[in-house]
C-alpha cells in the first residue's frame, strides 16, 4: 500500500486530536464519555478503512502508553471507530446525513458491543448493570458526531480535497 506524505500527516494528526480527546474524556471505572471517535471517523472517511483502522490503532496505543495501561480488548473499539466508517462509505458511496447518520449508528453499536465485552471480561457481570446509562450516552452522543463530523467534512475537509487533491 503506497500512501502520500499528505496522508501520512493527515492521519497522524487525526491521531494525535483523538488522542488529546481521550485524555479530556469524563471516566469512571467502567464508563467513559469521550468524543475521540470523532477524528477517527473522518481519518476513515478521507483516508480509507485500512489507514482509518491504522489511526484508530496508533490513538489506543498512544493513549495506552501514556497511561500505562496494557494493549486489549479496549484497543478494538478504537480500530472499529477507524475501519468501519470506511468500509461502510464503500457500500453506501456518498457522505450526506443520511449515510453519517447509518455510519455513526452501525459503527457506535459494534464499538459499544465490543466495550461491553471487554468490561464484561474485565470486571464481571456486575458491569451489565452500567449498560442503561452505557445506552442513554450513546444516543445522546449520536446526533452530537453526526453534526461534527457533517461540519468537519463540508466546511473543512472536502474544500481541502477538493483545492489540494488528497
Amino acid at each position: 500500500m503506497k500512501m502520500s506524505t499528505k496522508a501520512i500527516v493527515l492521519g497522524g494528526l487525526l491521531a494525535a486530536m483523538a488522542v488529546g480527546l481521550k485524555f479530556t474524556s469524563f471516566t469512571l471505572i467502567d464508563y467513559r464519555l469521550t468524543f475521540y471517535d470523532i477524528p477517527l471517523v473522518i481519518s476513515s472517511i478521507i483516508l480509507g478503512p485500512i489507514v482509518g483502522g491504522i489511526v484508530g490503532f496508533v490513538t489506543d496505543w498512544v493513549y495506552s502508553i501514556a497511561m500505562g495501561y496494557q494493549i486489549g480488548l479496549f484497543t478494538v473499539s478504537s480500530i472499529i471507530w477507524g475501519l468501519t466508517p470506511g468500509l461502510l462509505l464503500i457500500v453506501l458511496r456518498r457522505v450526506n446525513v443520511r449515510t453519517l447518520i447509518i455510519i455513526i449508528l452501525v459503527t457506535s453499536v459494534l464499538a459499544f458491543s465490543a466495550n461491553t465485552f471487554a468490561l464484561y471480561i474485565m470486571y464481571g457481570s456486575g458491569t451489565l448493570a452500567s449498560l442503561p446509562a452505557r445506552i442513554i450516552t450513546l444516543m445522546i452522543k449520536l446526533p452530537i458526531q453526526v453534526f461534527a463530523v457533517k461540519v468537519i467534512y463540508s466546511r473543512v475537509l472536502l474544500p481541502l480535497k477538493i483545492k489540494k487533491g488528497i
